[in-house]
């Protein structure tokens, strides 16, 4: 057991603060091989971050199912209202069904009382880890993966929610039936837990770098402020380049637009930059009214098939420029 770096003593895995100082422990290996909610056992460490830990584990009802366990971190045991917002808009999200959403099998606390969240374990990359290693891709796979995230989308917002905090890291690229490339829209109920962090010093401006302008000024949180998100990763996907890599500011006379799409990457059909600019207007009235009409407007550079995972998400890499994609939030255990 790992000594604590406040007091130098030892603490249980289910006390999440030093008992001496008060300070928030970090999770980590500390949870390893612990059974969470009375079912589910913590298997490996996948990521961690500012916001939160990731584990990987087994299911013990469920014959031994793979999950992904999404933890708090302690900082936010504290905070009543935060902490159910988390769990109540993960638990909703969950229940809608949709094959672009990752089900959510269970929301709870720890004995600690840590928050957390138990969904599918997907095999596969992030959008950002994807076009960090190929660099920009061909605008059907690109226009077939942002419409992907849109359809998840509108089942959201036709619930009377939204994500707020949507990134790159939180699409997930897997496979699905017969093969095809299923695209997966990861973690809602964050947006509040990430802008206390930025407020508290606690995490970067990249950290905000799919905020609409209105969000990062007045906290602002719709379907107008997801159009923008969806919006960057298109030109994400696209250019290999994050459009604002350190968050845009708050205030529209100051904002340097970026370059268009096609003047970065010439195979990019103009086109593609008329959706693009529009869905990341500074103004949200200048915006798509609804992930439904930016999805229209993408609909003639779709493929005419659905992309095979393995030829595409599967296929061996080749050698790119590395892009301007810094993945924020959670990262890779080392």
């Amino acid at each position: 057991m790992e000594r604590c770096p406040h007091c130098g003593q030892t603490h249980g895995p289910d006390n999440h603060f030093c008992g001496v100082t008060g300070q928030p422990l970090d999770l980590g290996p500390r949870l390893l091989g612990q059974v969470l909610l009375d079912r589910f056992e913590v298997k490996s460490l996948v990521g961690e971050g500012p916001l939160a830990v990731v584990l990987g584990g087994i299911d013990k009802q469920a014959d031994g199912r793979r999950v992904a366990i999404k933890m708090l971190h302690p900082r936010f045991a504290r905070d009543a209202a935060a902490t159910e917002r988390f769990l109540s808009e993960a638990r909703r999200v969950g229940e809608l069904g949709h094959p672009g959403l990752a089900p959510v099998y269970a929301v709870g606390r720890d004995p600690g009382g840590a928050p957390l969240v138990v969904r599918e374990f997907l095999d596969g990359v992030c959008l950002a880890r994807f076009v960090r290693e190929r660099g920009p891709l061909p605008v059907e796979l690109a226009t077939y993966i942002v419409r992907s995230i849109l359809a998840a989308l509108q089942a959201v917002h036709t619930a009377g929610l939204y994500n707020g905090d949507l990134t790159a890291d939180d699409v997930f690229l897997t496979s699905g039936a017969d093969g095809v490339l299923l695209v997966k829209v990861l973690d809602f109920g964050e947006a509040h837990l990430k802008r206390a962090l930025v407020a508290g010093g606690l995490a970067g401006p990249e950290a905000t770098r799919w905020w609409a302008p209105e969000q990062k000024r007045s906290g602002i949180v719709n379907d107008r402020s997801d159009i923008f998100a969806v919006g960057a990763m298109l030109y994400l996907a696209v250019t290999g380049r994050v459009p604002y890599p350190d968050g845009i500011p708050p205030a529209p006379a100051v904002i340097a637009i970026p370059e268009n799409p096609s003047a970065l990457v010439p195979s990019v059909n103009r086109k593609i930059d008329i959706v693009v600019r529009r869905a990341m207007s500074l103004l949200p009235t200048d915006r798509y009214p609804s992930v439904t009409a930016f999805s229209e407007a993408l609909a003639p550079f779709a493929p005419a098939v659905p992309p095979k995972f393995a030829e595409t998400v599967g296929a061996p890499a080749k050698v790119v420029p590395a892009p301007a994609v810094l993945p924020v939030g959670i990262q890779p255990a080392p």
